[in-house]
């Protein structure tokens, strides 16, 4: 399962200025750099001493924070728009400790909405662990916490607020030779909890993964790799709605990524996945997963990357077995001087809920989300920004109600330290 995928669509909106709508990320992430093909994503600073603080201020505006039509704000007893202010901090610390390293990175923030007191909350991503080289391999154990409110989007009717905490443990070797090939084997463990009450369904999931690398200077790295999963889920406390059973995943694939002269540089990585619920009801999915970046610099001042991903995910909505998530994402970035820069870009997500054997009239079965946005950075002194970002957010599902059109502006001030 693609898990390190929704980080690096929050890192491309981050540094654009716009966020993306949750629901277009994963309905259980996991903090933490373990990548869908069995690898660590480098975390900047870890192998050297490193202490960074970045602290933001956001203010925004969201016409339509109910996530539907006017029956749904109704139904949920929520105002329909609304303003979030949002203070957080990110953190990236690295500390080594002779040829090993320890690091914690992540951010921390908390949400307060001028008309929907209720959807305070507070929103937490950490993750740390260390690393320890002996010999020709590289080990790393990392461990998580995240805790955050679930989008509404995602959400039963008869649910207003959920909290979703995530717990996640990984363990991860690389090893490698002169000769530019490695071998690499990871597990990893993610608990997510909700509290928002029935309908909605806790997750557990074990996955592993082991493959082949071989890297070199004119090719660039290439990785074949395998991976299994399983995930349980507890009740939904719903009786009538049907069990919501657990689900297996296979997935074997080749990753491929190289810089292509100064001005191009991308990994893709494609693989054969296949889901199957646990309880025999015919749920399935056969296909084809991927994930890709590409990054172009047309011009020393005009920056272009294109995202594009698709994977099978753990569902949140009881009775649904689990959901294949699609992702596309394009963007533009442009420095008008050295202060000044301004960005474009444009989103696409469909989630498909596949259902057990009992597919039920109310539950949103498919959901499309599609966005437009773009923004304005300015550098203040040598470590503040200031931003502003504009987005118009469309959602078409199979049930109308939950259908909208959603028009976002924010504001942005930052401090580095």
């Amino acid at each position: 399962m693609t898990r390190s995928w929704t980080r690096a669509f929050r890192a491309a909106a981050l540094a654009t200025g716009v966020v993306l709508p949750a629901s277009a990320l994963a309905q259980v992430t996991p903090p933490g750099p373990i990548g869908a093909n069995g690898t660590v994503t480098p975390i900047q600073g870890v192998g050297g001493r490193l202490f960074k603080l970045d602290v933001y201020g956001r203010v925004t505006y969201d016409s339509n924070v109910a996530g539907g039509e006017e029956a749904i704000a109704a139904l949920k007893g929520l105002h329909k728009d609304d303003v979030v202010y949002a203070p957080s901090a990110t953190i990236n610390l690295s500390l080594p400790v002779g040829r090993e390293g320890l690091f914690l990175t992540g951010n921390v923030g908390y949400d307060f909405h001028q008309y929907n007191s209720t959807l305070n909350a507070s929103r937490i991503n950490l993750i740390g662990g260390g690393s320890a080289k002996v010999g020709p391999c590289t080990g790393g154990l990392t461990a998580g916490y995240a805790r955050s409110q679930t989008d509404q989007t995602l959400l039963p009717l008869a649910v207003t607020k959920n909290i979703q905490t995530v717990d996640s443990a990984g363990l991860q070797v690389q090893c490698a030779s002169a000769a530019g090939l490695g071998e690499f084997v990871s597990v990893q463990y993610v608990s997510a909890r909700n509290d928002g009450g029935v309908g909605l369904v806790d997750s557990d999931a074990v996955s592993s993964s082991g493959g082949l690398t071989y890297q070199n200077h004119a090719l660039g790295q290439i990785s074949v790799f395998g991976s299994y999963s399983t995930t349980d889920y507890g009740s939904g406390g719903d009786p009538n709605l049907p069990q919501t059973p657990g689900f297996r995943s296979y997935s074997a694939g080749i990753s491929y990524a190289r810089p292509i002269g100064r001005r191009l540089k991308g990994s893709l990585e494609v693989s054969y996945q296949s889901a199957r619920s646990r309880d025999g009801s015919g749920t399935e999915f056969n296909g084809i997963g991927t994930q890709g970046s590409l990054e172009y610099r047309v011009t020393p001042r005009l920056t272009t990357t294109l995202l594009v991903s698709r994977s099978v995910q753990p569902t949140i909505q009881q009775g649904s077995n689990f959901t294949v998530v699609e992702q596309a994402q394009l963007d533009a970035h442009y420095r008008l001087s050295s202060r000044l820069s301004a960005s474009l870009g444009a989103s696409w997500s469909n989630i498909d809920y596949r259902q057990g054997a009992v597919a039920l009239p109310t539950f949103v079965s498919r959901d499309r989300v599609e966005g437009i946005y773009g923004g304005v950075g300015f550098r203040v002194g040598r470590q503040g920004n200031l931003a502003l970002d504009v987005r118009r957010e469309t959602r078409n599902t199979n049930l109308t109600i939950f259908n909208y059109t959603d028009y976002r502006v924010g504001v942005t001030a930052s401090q580095s330290f």
